[in-house]
């Protein structure tokens, strides 16, 4: 790990190498950055409890289908978000169900991938946080599951709505919380790194800085977004690095019923080892 600087002389040239394969020459020409470890995807995923897994596929997909069929005794419904991965591929899938029709399910996104019935995982998946985490919390998370790859999570994006109008000692339009939001990784060995806890909108604005309240529409509601940012010099300087078998996690210890959405989004990309 870290940075492995090379330098020809002391004029023409010099190479710095970081632990992703990347690297950053400096010449009479300028600055020249090069990948050498291919970036598999960009990640823009949401943070989300897993509902159910162990979801199969009775018929191989076919791309640019909005359909699936999966095998008997699925239980999926109208609004069921569903996660399917091909771990060899590196291959996601994110939708939401529009209709069911016994096995055969029709989702809101086309299918960018044959996914194949022998080597496809699927869940269904809730990425809704407004629940009530005050006497047993709630986990929502994002987990590498991709071997011989880092998850490197540059920004995330908090998005809440309230039926009430929102200030700095609230948490959205809601009352400051007990317990307040966690937000932590959990490492492959099992151990956690605790990263903050936020109670309300002022500690959200301390983290973060990129905060804006929405004024509620006529017939609307109120709005925040709250933008966390970690990696680039002016930010954090690092990324959030989460090697295979590792998850980042948002934990809900209060009640958060009376808010109309919370999501939570987590933005990277994934690099080979």
């Amino acid at each position: 790990m870290g940075l492995n600087i090379k330098a020809a002389n002391s004029i023409a040239r010099t190479t710095i190498t970081d632990q992703h394969g990347v690297h950053i020459s400096s010449a009479k020409t300028g600055l020249v950055v090069t990948t050498l470890n291919p970036i598999a995807r960009p990640i823009d995923f949401r943070l989300n409890s897993q509902v159910r897994t162990g979801l199969s596929l009775a018929v191989p997909a076919v791309v640019g289908s909005y359909d699936l069929t999966f095998s008997p005794g699925h239980g999926l419904a109208v609004g069921d978000i569903v996660v399917l991965i091909y771990i060899e591929e590196i291959q996601i899938y994110n939708a939401q169900v529009l209709n069911v029709s016994g096995d055969l399910i029709t989702f809101d996104t086309p299918l960018q991938y044959a996914y194949t019935t022998a080597n496809t995982f699927g869940s269904i998946s809730d990425p809704n946080m407004n629940v009530d985490g005050s006497a047993t919390k709630v986990e929502y998370s994002l987990k590498n599951v991709f071997p011989g790859t880092n998850l490197n999570l540059i920004r995330i994006i908090l998005h809440i709505t309230s039926e009430t109008s929102m200030d700095d000692g609230k948490f959205a339009g809601i009352s400051a919380l007990t317990r307040g939001i966690v937000f932590r990784k959990k490492k492959a060995n099992g151990g956690y790194l605790n990263l903050w806890n936020a109670k309300n909108n002022g500690r959200l604005g301390e983290l973060a800085y990129d905060k804006t309240y929405d004024s509620k529409a006529p017939a609307g509601v109120y709005g925040m977004t709250v933008r966390l940012t970690y990696g680039g010099q002016a930010k954090h300087g690092t990324v959030i690095e989460i090697s295979a078998g590792e998850e980042i996690q948002m934990l809900v210890q209060d009640d958060l019923t009376d808010l109309v959405a919370f999501n939570v989004t987590c933005q990277g990309h994934l690099v080979s080892e």
